[in-house]
């Protein structure tokens, strides 16, 4: 398994979840973001890096490129020196600053594909806890600011229905580089 690093230097604002479809089927978002955050100490998040493997040949979207994805989660155990994660409660919001250079494990099979890969979105914060019992728990919020990208219409076009479903998760990282060699990242 070879050890690839990811350098990352965004920030945003996390806020309520207004998708009155999201809130009906999980009510649990209705309570506000900040007090949700207060509930466990949120310190990860999750990217996913997508790459083309062909195009459609059936369906609604045929001839349309068809993505796939693999997704990596980055927590204190990934960061390394200098590397920032910080996730605070503001007035109605949570803002996300992540900065820095992050370490991952990639599969051999699966190497091809984080080089080639398109895109990088972000997934969503989350919290795991370290001790044997595993409790894992989401923050989701809408993006209202910050660095992160909206994909342009031409790639909505181009991959369609392809974007992940998640309304953060078709946000696009804007700052980010992926090398094999943590000293090309500096």
């Amino acid at each position: 398994m070879a050890q690839y690093f990811i350098k990352i230097k965004e920030s945003f604002l996390l806020s309520d979840i207004k998708d009155k479809n999201l809130l009906k089927q999980s009510p649990q978002y209705k309570k506000p973001i900040v007090d949700r955050f207060k509930e466990f100490p949120y310190d990860s998040f999750e990217i996913s890096l997508s790459y083309e493997i062909g195009y459609l040949t059936s369906g609604p979207n045929k001839g349309k490129m068809n993505l796939s994805g693999i997704s990596y989660q980055f927590g204190p155990k990934q960061k390394t020196k200098g590397a920032i994660i910080a996730i605070s409660p503001k007035e109605k919001d949570v803002e996300v600053i992540i900065d820095g250079v992050f370490k991952f494990p990639v599969k051999s099979h699966h190497e091809e594909s984080v080089q080639k890969s398109i895109f990088v979105t972000f997934g969503y914060i989350h919290y795991i806890s370290p001790s044997p019992s595993g409790k894992y728990s989401y923050l989701l919020g809408e993006i209202t600011s910050g660095t992160l990208k909206i994909p342009s219409k031409e790639n909505i076009k181009k991959y369609g229905s392809c974007l992940p479903i998640n309304e953060n998760a078709k946000r696009l990282l804007s700052n980010y580089k992926i090398s094999l060699f943590k000293d090309d990242l500096q």
